[in-house]
């Protein structure tokens, strides 16, 4: 008689929550038979079917978190992009499976830094990288350990596991901090130490995902619902005009980059993370000086900064103060894509960039690979 009651009392209560209830199970058991069906969640497929392909490519590391695999060839996705993924015996993107010795013949250059460097988005030999190996390749060796997500702290650990473990050599290194590095040093890398000089061994850390990022995994390999939300906002992305107007790029407004034009998000995690990124390219120095290995640092705007005229940057005056205490070459494409010109900043977002992206299209590497010409002494001297 009191179930009855309680049941009568809170009866619209009791019907919302069963109700609740059995969406909740049903979405996930129709997202569990979907996935039992086409091999993978309905959000991957769906939503962002490159995390399928890039399973064939990308692969995790102990050491330094992830990294490429070796000798592959296959297709990459980039957004509604497709584009060749090949890599050499190093797990280098290149343009061929090529077997890198340990020693080159000629002067080696190795480019280090995240998916800029990588080449996200467009086949390789219309990266920067791609073209500078194109044009130079009769004197140097250019090599390519640039790869998604990465930041200052495997920047460290990856080259010292090259030079230590793998016996790489190369005479130069030229790494280009990115935007994103900053929130990637206290998010992403939370639990690496930047502490771990050249006088202790790298620890093994087995990659792991932040808390948030878990969550947002579960949902996406267990719900249909979570991923519609996602699939609306890419439909309109995708109806949109093909030169829309700049400020309709999501990019300008993403978090990750805000922090340079942002005095909250600086203190949330700029700051810290611009120390920890410091701390790891110092180590860095440290480790190539020890093998007589010239470093060169450069940064580059992402949308966000053109659009809100960033050019006298925190990003780089931070970094340019620090290359001139460390002794390291400093270069800075900042002016290469901002200028007092608002109308030429919107410009360039929609020239140099792929569409509703963060990254260089094929011009905008053009541009890298000429700048980069004219700034680094190796390729500048006569």
């Amino acid at each position: 008689m009191a179930d009855s009651n309680i049941f009568e009392k809170h009866a619209k209560l009791v019907i919302f929550c069963i109700l609740v209830f059995g969406i909740i199970f049903s979405d996930f058991l129709v997202a569990n038979i979907y996935k039992l069906v086409h091999g993978d969640s309905f959000y991957n497929t769906t939503v962002n079917p490159a995390i399928i392909t890039e399973k064939k490519y990308r692969i995790s590391s102990n050491i330094y978190h992830h990294d490429l695999k070796k000798n592959v060839i296959t297709t990459a996705n980039w957004g509604p992009l497709q584009y060749p993924m090949i890599t050499n015996s190093l797990g280098f993107r290149d343009q061929e499976n090529a077997n890198i010795a340990q020693k080159g013949d000629k002067y080696r250059i190795m480019f280090m830094g995240d998916s800029f460097v990588e080449g996200s988005g467009v086949p390789y030999p219309d990266s920067f990288v791609g073209i500078l190996r194109q044009k130079y390749a009769p004197k140097y060796e250019i090599l390519n350990a640039g790869v998604i997500s990465y930041a200052p702290t495997v920047y460290y650990r990856k080259t010292r596991y090259l030079i230590e473990q793998q016996g790489l050599k190369f005479d130069e290194m030229v790494v280009l901090i990115d935007i994103s590095d900053i929130s990637d040093e206290v998010e992403r890398y939370a639990d690496y130490d930047e502490a771990t000089g050249l006088d202790k061994p790298l620890p093994v850390i087995a990659p792991e995902e932040p808390k948030t990022q878990i969550i947002r995994q579960f949902f996406k390999n267990n719900s249909i619902l979570y991923a519609i939300p996602r699939i609306i906002k890419n439909r309109k992305l995708e109806s949109s005009e093909v030169n829309s107007a700049p400020e309709k790029n999501p990019m300008i407004n993403y978090r990750r980059s805000l922090w340079t034009v942002d005095k909250n998000l600086y203190n949330q995690y700029g700051e810290a993370g611009l120390k920890k990124a410091k701390a790891n390219i110092l180590n860095l120095k440290k480790l190539l000086d020890k093998h007589q290995i010239k470093l060169s640092l450069g940064v580059y705007p992402w949308p966000a900064q053109i659009y809100y005229n960033d050019l006298n940057s925190i990003q780089v005056t931070e970094w340019q103060a620090f290359c001139q205490q460390n002794k390291i070459t400093f270069v800075n494409l900042f002016p290469e894509f901002i200028s007092e010109n608002a109308e030429a900043n919107k410009k360039a977002l929609t020239e140099y960039y792929i569409k509703n992206d963060m990254h260089w299209n094929k011009k905008g590497n053009q541009k890298v690979a000429e700048a980069l010409q004219h700034k680094l002494d190796i390729f500048s001297a006569k």
